[in-house]
């Protein structure tokens, strides 16, 4: 099922959704502060583009090490931050996509959301 949500997604729409996010992103009070430390967008969005197309069980296509725990502890990540990127990343995910596809990447999003929030995030 993993290959087919990738394929079924699709390339361009993961695109469009991580442009839309991250437009979204910058005007948004809880994140906007927390992703004001990216200086190069275009680059940091191409990054996470591929991310979701591995994580949606697309074949890689860069050589991309992702150390999400890591990355995340780092910046000491609240819990009320992963609700918010969850509810705001869902927002972006369903204007793009039919329900039901909708549905298997928003699954995938909030396992790992919430698995984020158990090992890394602070109250």
């Amino acid at each position: 099922m993993a290959r087919v949500a990738a394929e079924a997604v699709g390339l361009q729409t993961i695109h469009q959704v991580v442009d839309d996010f991250y437009r979204r992103v910058q005007d948004d009070p809880v994140l906007g502060t927390r992703f004001s430390v990216v200086t190069d967008w275009a680059a940091h969005k191409a990054r996470i583009v591929h991310f979701w197309w591995v994580a949606l069980g697309g074949a890689a296509y860069e050589p991309y090490r992702y150390r999400v725990v890591y990355t995340h502890r780092a910046l000491e990540v609240r819990a009320s931050e992963i609700q918010r990127w969850l509810d705001l990343f869902a927002d972006c995910v369903q204007s793009a996509l039919p329900e039901s596809l909708a549905a298997v990447w928003l699954h995938r999003a909030k396992a790992m959301g919430g698995s984020l929030a158990q090992v890394v995030a602070r109250v």
